[in-house]
This record gives C-alpha cells, sequence and structure tokens, in this order.
C-alpha cells in the first residue's frame, strides 16, 4: 500500500473526490463571523476511549493507513493509498499527525494549520473531499468546517 501511495497525487485526487462529491461552491470565506472559534480544547475522541494500543514502525503517522489497509467507510472512495498521500500532503503542510485511527475514524494534531482565510477555506474544501462526513454529519457548511476544524490543532474524520 505504501508503494501504491507514491503514485497518487493528493492534490488531484482531492480535486477529483470533490467534483465526484460536489461540494457546494457557493461558499466563501467572507461568511466566517468572529464569533465561531477553533474547537482547540485538545480532547480527542479515540485517545478518551477504551480500546488497544498498538505501536506501528513507521516514517509518520501518515503510513499507518497504509501499513494496516484501514480505508473508510465502503460509501466513500478513500482508499489506504490515498490515505497515505492525504496524509502526508497535511503532514508535509501544516503539521498534521495522525494520533488515533479506528475503522472510519481518524485524528490528527496539527501544528501549523491555516490561519489565512483562503488557504483555510482551501483545506476545508480537501477535507470536505477527504471525508464528506465532516460537514453532512457535523459541521453544516464550508464556512463552518474552516472557522471550527480547519483553524484548530484537532482534526476529526469520521465516514457512516
Amino acid at each position: 500500500m505504501l508503494a501504491e501511495s507514491t503514485r497518487v497525487d493528493p492534490v488531484s485526487r482531492l480535486a477529483a473526490l470533490e467534483a465526484a462529491y460536489g461540494v457546494p461552491l457557493d461558499e466563501c470565506a467572507d461568511e466566517v463571523t468572529a464569533s465561531r472559534e477553533p474547537l482547540d480544547d485538545d480532547r480527542f475522541y479515540l485517545a478518551g476511549s477504551n480500546g488497544w494500543i498498538v505501536l506501528i514502525q513507521a516514517a509518520g503517522g501518515y503510513e499507518v493507513p497504509g501499513l494496516t489497509g484501514w480505508a473508510s467507510d465502503g460509501s466513500w472512495h478513500v482508499t489506504p493509498a490515498d490515505a497515505v498521500a492525504i496524509l502526508r500532503h497535511w503532514h508535509d503542510r501544516y503539521g498534521a499527525e495522525l494520533v488515533a485511527m479506528w475503522p472510519g475514524v481518524q485524528e490528527l494534531a496539527v501544528s501549523r494549520p491555516p490561519v489565512d482565510p483562503a488557504a483555510a477555506m482551501a483545506v476545508a474544501r480537501q477535507q470536505y473531499a477527504y471525508c464528506p462526513d465532516v460537514i453532512s454529519q457535523g459541521a453544516g457548511s464550508l464556512a463552518d468546517l474552516m472557522a471550527t476544524q480547519v483553524r484548530a490543532r484537532r482534526w476529526f474524520f469520521w465516514w457512516d
């Protein structure tokens, strides 16, 4: 799976997923108001739950989906190779580290979340393309996703 991930261009793959899911084009960064703040309380859902701890030798947490064969729920189209490429991209750009994973769930600690409104909106679109449930069952809109998760130091993804 790791070798396959090197053939995935994460930006192109996210654009293809965005086109497939029909990300709303009328959302814009100007919709974000000062009342919406990032969710930076450092509480990770999976880390606070009972479960297993597994140690996996990897160059970075972004490799773990490929090493374990993890995939999003079958109704979405994120393969282990996609996940590795996209998580590596976010790791390189934003310091995103995979800290917990379960079937259909990923949690990331982010050391350098985007703060520029245009960059943050671009990442909100990427996050929706990666995991549409972050809007359809979570934030409700790209603007809210940008305001609450994208600018935060933790990102949570789940696939139903």
